[in-house]
Formats: C-alpha cells, sequence, structure tokens
C-alpha cells in the first residue's frame, strides 16, 4: 500500500511526519509558513480551505482567488522525527516569518504571543461574584438572542447559531463566510 500522498510540486512525502512548509505564491513571492506534527494532513488541509474559499487567511485566500491554483506550490522545508517537538518547530516557523515579515502572509510576530503568560487573562479565573453577575445577565435571555445577527442571501437570522441549524451548515462555515470579501451576500448586521 502506498503511504504517501501528493503535494503541489508533484513529489511524494510519507504521511504523518512532523515538520515545517511554506506555501509559496509564485506570481508575487509571498508565503506562508506553518509547523505541524503531519504533514500530509496539514497541507492537505489548507488546499481543501482554500478550494472552497474558507481559508482563515484572508490574505492568503485573496491571492489564491486571483491569481488561481497553480501559481501556488506548497515545499516541505522540514520533515523528520528531529520535528517531533512542538516548541522546535513554534521555534523556527516563528523565525521564518520575522525573517519574511515582509513577504509573508502569516500575521502574529513571535508564536509567544499565541498564549502564556503574554495573554492577559493567563492563570486567573472569574471570581465567583463575576461569574453569578454574568449567569444574571443572561437568564431569561434565549441563546440564539445572544449571538450577533447575521444575514445570509437577504434573510435575517437572530445568531450563527440558528442560521447553522436552518441551513444545514457549520458555524465555523458560517462565521467564515461572513467574515469574508468574498461573499458580499453573508454580513453582520450591527446593533441598532
Amino acid at each position: 500500500m502506498n503511504n504517501s500522498v501528493l503535494n503541489s510540486s508533484e513529489n511524494l512525502f510519507p504521511r504523518k511526519l512532523p515538520g515545517i512548509y511554506m506555501i509559496l505564491c509564485l506570481a508575487n513571492d509571498y508565503r506562508y509558513y506553518g509547523e505541524t506534527s503531519n504533514l500530509s494532513g496539514r497541507i492537505a488541509s489548507h488546499k481543501s480551505m482554500l478550494r472552497r474559499q474558507i481559508h482563515p487567511n484572508q490574505n492568503l485566500q485573496k491571492d489564491w482567488n486571483l491569481y488561481g491554483e497553480n501559481s501556488f506550490a506548497v515545499q516541505v522545508l522540514y520533515i523528520g522525527k528531529d520535528w517531533k517537538l512542538k516548541a522546535s518547530r513554534l521555534t523556527l516557523e516563528s523565525q521564518l516569518i520575522t525573517q519574511n515579515s515582509e513577504r509573508c502572509y502569516n500575521v502574529f510576530e513571535s508564536y509567544k504571543l499565541r498564549s502564556g503568560e503574554l495573554n492577559g487573562f493567563y492563570q486567573k479565573r472569574h471570581s465567583e461574584k463575576t461569574k453569578a453577575f454574568m449567569s444574571t445577565m443572561k437568564k431569561g435571555v434565549p441563546n440564539d438572542a445572544l449571538g450577533a445577527k447575521i444575514s445570509i442571501d437577504g434573510k435575517v437570522f437572530p445568531s450563527i447559531a440558528q442560521a447553522s441549524r436552518s441551513l444545514n451548515h457549520s458555524r465555523k462555515l458560517i462565521r467564515t463566510r461572513v467574515d469574508s470579501e468574498n461573499f458580499p451576500e453573508w454580513k453582520r448586521i450591527p446593533d441598532s
């Protein structure tokens, strides 16, 4: 059984190996760096989201739509058991992003900004008084009314959850399309 997957440059590489990769736009030399414990799965996930126009990185998605799939190449930069530790992968990924920041789709400066002590709520808990207050504020309010109103193809929904139930779409898909410029008929309705 062939246990490999095809990448965009038509090279085979083994499944489920950790490493660092780059999605390169050949038209403008912009790149997206990523790290993963499963290169083949993560690259396939990126391609799937880009093809369905729901990739979370809107600048990458915009260029994918503009230049087309054939203008992008996926390059595996580092692969193998040497990259098993997530901290090692994140450190190198951050270095690559920082070194190439003027030509990067990635939007963070350092993986250290993602979580931990630099997160203002790190290792903190809501007090019982705050929890009680938040609970009181929500009492008697249907969960649908707590969400933001959205409009999809002219139909208004009280929340993403309600739209998800009515349209049989995932909440993630709805959220992504509502926040995307590619779907102008999917939008949030500001509170009045």
